[in-house]
């Protein structure tokens, strides 16, 4: 009888055709899957929100650039906004750059190294 109890008590477990629903069972990698998905998704928004917004601030930081560029009584001053727009355009997109990177990294990395959100 000992060995039925264990027997049934083990299906039990497993629950319907003894798929699993146990830390070894189809139950938790559906849930693994789940979580990671879940994780993936909110990466995406996060990082579509980044990049939009990065845009939105290029646009206005490239309009004033135009606009001080009306600005300007000779070349030289013309020379001297265009290198500062230069410098200004390649921090941002290296920043950017940064920020997209963590975003990526942090929703790929494993959930049970601390990735996902």
């Amino acid at each position: 009888m000992k060995k039925a109890s264990l027997k049934q008590s083990r299906a039990a477990s497993n629950g319907p055709a003894g798929l699993g629903n146990g830390p070894a069972g189809l139950g938790s990698a559906a849930v693994s899957i789940t979580t990671a998905g879940q994780a993936y998704m909110n990466a995406i928004g996060e990082y579509q929100a980044e990049l939009s917004d990065f845009v939105a601030r290029r646009l206005a930081g490239d309009i004033a650039h135009g606009q001080s560029l009306a600005t300007c009584a000779d070349i030289g001053a013309v020379a001297a906004q265009q290198q500062e727009w230069a410098r200004r355009a390649i921090d941002d997109y290296v920043d950017e750059g940064r920020k997209l990177f963590r975003i990526a990294s942090t929703a790929f990395a494993s959930p049970t190294r601390g990735g996902g959100k």
